[in-house]
């Protein structure tokens, strides 16, 4: 089992989320959007759109990021807020029903 996640980390990642680039994000891999070239996640709006590229350091040589690991980080950051907002709402939940318990109501 792992261990929970603390108010101070959940703040934390609160945080992160809101000093990145604005979304939405998504990952322009090869050969599915696009015929050739390396993958890329697209950042902004329309009118203000930006390529975000990845490579991954091996020490002795630089190789394009992994199409997994593009989608993954793109879809992380629409996925990541909303798991935030369900840990709240599961948080919020349960001390409301703890309330209940320690009232003695029953639901």
């Amino acid at each position: 089992m792992t261990e929970g996640i603390s108010e101070i980390e959940l703040k934390w990642v609160e945080h992160l989320i809101a000093g990145g680039t604005p979304g939405p994000w998504l990952a322009f891999l090869e050969g599915r959007e696009q015929p050739s070239g390396e993958g890329f996640i697209r950042t902004g709006k329309r009118d203000e759109q930006t390529d975000m590229y990845m490579t991954l350091d091996f020490g002795s040589h630089r190789t394009p990021a992994l199409a997994d690991d593009l989608e993954f980080i793109a879809v992380a950051k629409k996925e990541i807020p909303r798991l935030v907002g369900e840990i709240r709402r599961l948080r919020d939940q349960s001390a409301w029903l703890l309330r209940g318990d320690l009232l003695g109501e029953t639901y």
